[in-house]
C-alpha cells in the first residue's frame, strides 16, 4: 500500500526538469514507514508537553516519578517551565512543585542536534523570561547560581561557556527576571 501523499509525489516527479526524481520517489514510496506504537516520552513528560493539567494531576496522584529522567529529554519540571510566558501553564507547574519528592534543582539533558544542553528548571524558566515560574521555583528552593552545560556530542566541536539563570535572563533581555534573580542573591560577575 503506498504511503500517504504518494500520488502527489509521483505527480511532482513527472515534471520534465526532474526525471531522476521519479526513480528516487518511487523507491522511497515503496519503503515501509515504521509505525510508532507508543510515545518515546515518559507518560508524565508527555502530559506536560501536551499541556494536559488534568492528566498530569492524575499521574502524580497515581505515583508517577515527578523527577523522571530520560537521556536526551527534559524532566517534567524543566518541560513545564521551558515555555514562553504566554504558553506557560501555571496549574501544571503548581502540581509538579506540590509533589512530595520534587527536586527543583535537578538537571535535565536535552539533545539539541550536535549539542546536549544540561540545565535546571530555573535556568529554563529564566531563558524564556518566565517570571512567574522563576518566582515559584525560587520559593521552592531553587539555587540561583547553578550553571548549565552546553556541550557537543562529538569531539569536533568545543563546549560552550557555562551560564547561570541570571546570565540567560540578562542576555535575552528578560529584565524582570534579572531583578528577581538578583534579589534572590544571584552573583553578578
Amino acid at each position: 500500500m503506498p504511503s500517504p501523499g504518494a500520488s502527489s509525489l509521483k505527480h511532482l516527479s513527472r515534471r520534465k526538469k526532474a526525471p531522476f526524481l521519479r526513480t528516487i520517489l518511487i523507491a522511497a514510496v515503496a519503503l515501509p514507514i515504521p509505525a510508532f506504537a507508543a510515545s518515546p516520552l515518559p507518560p508524565l513528560v508527555e502530559t506536560v508537553v501536551k499541556n494536559d493539567a488534568k492528566r498530569t494531576a492524575a499521574l502524580i496522584r497515581e505515583g508517577a516519578d515527578v523527577n523522571v529522567f530520560q537521556e536526551g529529554m527534559d524532566t517534567p519540571l524543566v518541560e513545564a517551565v521551558d515555555r514562553e510566558p504566554s504558553k506557560f501553564n501555571l496549574e501544571i507547574l503548581k502540581l509538579l512543585l506540590g509533589a512530595k519528592d520534587i527536586q527543583v534543582n535537578k538537571y535535565s539533558a536535552l539533545s539539541m542536534g550536535s549539542y546536549v544542553w544540561e540545565r535546571t528548571p530555573l535556568i529554563a524558566a529564566a531563558y524564556n523570561g518566565n517570571a512567574e515560574a522563576v518566582k515559584l521555583l525560587l520559593a521552592k528552593g531553587a539555587k540561583v547560581d547553578l550553571t548549565d552545560t552546553y556541550y557537543p556530542i562529538s569531539d569536533v566541536l568545543e563546549p560552550e561557556p557555562r551560564s547561570t539563570a541570571l546570565t540567560w535572563a540578562a542576555t535575552r533581555g528578560h529584565y524582570d527576571v534579572v531583578v528577581l534573580l538578583v534579589e534572590a542573591g544571584a552573583r553578578i560577575e
